[in-house]
């Protein structure tokens, strides 16, 4: 009996270690990701106010720079998709005017109906004998 006790609470520890671990593996990958990814985006950022901070001094040096900087960022850029971006931000541009042109379209022509609703609106008759009935 008590070896069977001992036996059965190894097996348990065992599992809940098991599980501990798994547990902060999957929190070590994830975290690493996340981590990664705000590295990632400092660096970035860093070299992107950088370039401007450079921009704004105009010498040899600093051109050489932000342009060096400009190859690279087009050189991790196919010119495909660069275009695909044109492109898609084109349609978008083209769709957002269409819509504004046709809401106002659309409002004009209401404001024009309730116009015409106004001034085709019964008017009686004011003649000296409209009340007089024939």
């Amino acid at each position: 009996m008590d070896e069977e006790r001992l036996r059965m609470r190894r097996e348990l520890m065992q599992r809940v270690r098991r599980q501990k671990t798994s547990i902060y593996r999957r929190q070590n990958q994830t975290a690493s990701g996340k981590q990664l990814f705000l590295f990632r985006t400092y660096v970035t950022m860093m070299l992107v106010g950088t370039a401007i901070v450079l921009s704004f001094f105009h010498t040899e040096t600093t051109n050489d720079i932000t342009k060096s900087l400009k190859e690279a960022i087009a050189y991790e850029i196919s010119l495909d998709t660069i275009k695909q971006w044109k492109e898609k931000a084109v349609t978008v541009f083209e769709q957002t005017v269409e819509k504004k042109e046709n809401t106002t379209d659309i409002q004009s022509q209401q404001t024009t109906q309730q116009q015409e609703s106004k001034t085709n609106a019964f008017e009686p008759d004011l003649n000296e004998k409209s009340g007089e009935i024939p």
